[in-house]
Formats: structure tokens, C-alpha cells, sequence
């Protein structure tokens, strides 16, 4: 028998386009991979983290990006 690990994959959609990234560091929690991505794509500061299950050989995380208006 041959266990392995599943892996991580997180996505979040900007501009009606799904950017996928791969898991940066197995030991941080799907928040703190976020909260590390933000230096990268700011619109993640406060997204809320949805974990979408198994998807092929992956455990999916979905960035749910909160968008607001001003004035």
C-alpha cells in the first residue's frame, strides 16, 4: 500500500478569470496562504477562505474576494 499526501491548489477569481496557485507551504493554515498571496494580488486582504473539497487528486481552496463601493 502507498499512502501520499494530497495536495493543495487555491484559486480566486479576478476579471472573470480563475488564477490558480500552488500550495506555497504545506504547514500554513488555507488563511495564512492567503493572507501570504495578498502581498501578491492585494484583492485578497479580505477574502474569506471556502474549502471546496477533492477535485481530481487535489483538496481545493477557493479565495472569495469581498468587494464593496464607496460612497
Amino acid at each position: 500500500m502507498i499512502i501520499t499526501a494530497i495536495k493543495r491548489e487555491f484559486t480566486f477569481e479576478v476579471n472573470n478569470e480563475t488564477i490558480t496557485m500552488q500550495d506555497p507551504n504545506e504547514s500554513l493554515t488555507p488563511e495564512e496562504v492567503c493572507s501570504l498571496f495578498s502581498n501578491t494580488y492585494p484583492e485578497l486582504t479580505n477574502a474569506n477562505v471556502e474549502n471546496k473539497g477533492i477535485v481530481e487528486d487535489k483538496n481545493v481552496f477557493e479565495f472569495n474576494t469581498v468587494l464593496g463601493t464607496k460612497g
